[in-house]
């Protein structure tokens, strides 16, 4: 009786997966902001003496066209230039895709909706 040449790979992504999905950490371990084992101010400000000043508290792009720090010329010029790449390899915080942001802080709702950091990361 001849094996089948497609039955070992299966066999071995099985076991492969099942192994790594055993050692994965559990989600207990990730807090996010606004949770109570969130580092604090303090915290964030100790990590940042200990890489010599260079970690990046989040501003996300869109904010030029939110709230206090509304610019209408910045708002106009990052509005023209969102969809492209460039704009947001020039932040440490921007993602790539602005449709994973979920609207957070996007430049094309109104002044008045908040600018939040939602997916965005709080520091980098």
């Amino acid at each position: 009786m001849r094996r089948s040449p497609f039955l070992a790979p299966l066999a071995l992504a099985g076991a492969v997966g099942s192994a790594s999905a055993a050692s994965l950490p559990s989600p207990s371990c990730k807090y996010l902001p606004g949770d109570p084992g969130w580092p604090s101010a303090d915290a964030w400000a100790q990590l940042n003496r200990t890489v010599d000043g260079r970690l990046v508290a989040t501003v996300p792009l869109g904010s030029a066209c939110h709230g206090d720090g509304y610019n209408a010329t910045e708002c106009a010029r990052l509005q023209d230039a969102w969809l492209y790449s460039e704009v947001h390899m020039e932040s440490s915080s921007s993602v790539m895709a602005p449709l994973f942001a979920n609207a957070s802080c996007d430049p094309f709702t109104p002044r008045d909706v908040p600018c939040a950091l939602g997916n965005y990361v709080s520091y980098a």
